[in-house]
């Protein structure tokens, strides 16, 4: 992968070029990157090891935790179930090494829609994941769930 997108190996090289000695790259995408008269700080490929490259690009795609060398994301997967006091957050959040207790929590309609949205996934890789959060949220709208207000605890059978 280079710049967030992918290809063969023969594509990858067209598309990223070769590395110049002021630094910019005579690739596809500088190419049409220019028109548009931008430039390249950096540009990888996964798997690839470059002290200079890493440090500019930092360790982040599209806002999300990127290791280019080993080319995984990294989620941070923090639920926050409990109410904020004048927009401080009271409690801690529950982790993965907390996950129990989340059978713990009375989860409402008004926690669930909160979860739902407070993932950032801009590449839909949690989607798998997260559609069963959705699924649920979209249950408690159907006709005999139809009483619940936004702090009614979602009943047990729909969990």
């Amino acid at each position: 992968d280079d710049a967030g997108t992918g290809g063969s190996k023969e594509q990858v090289a067209r598309f990223r070029g070769t590395r110049r000695e002021d630094g910019s790259y005579d690739g596809t995408f500088s190419q049409i990157l220019g028109l548009g008269k931008l430039d390249i700080k950096a540009m990888l490929v996964s798997g690839e090891y470059d002290k200079e490259a890493l440090e500019k690009l930092g360790d982040q795609v599209l806002g999300i935790k990127y290791k280019v060398v080993e080319d995984k994301f990294f989620f941070l997967l923090e639920i926050h179930v409990f109410p904020k006091k004048r927009g401080i957050r009271t409690e801690e959040p529950i982790s993965l090494n907390s996950l129990s207790d989340l059978a713990t929590i009375n989860l409402t309609p008004r926690i669930q829609v909160g979860l739902v949205n407070s993932f950032y996934d801009p590449l839909g890789l949690m989607c798998p994941w997260l559609i069963k959060f959705k699924l649920l949220l979209k249950k408690t709208t159907e006709p005999e769930y139809k009483h619940l207000t936004w702090d009614d605890k979602i009943p047990d059978q729909l969990g």
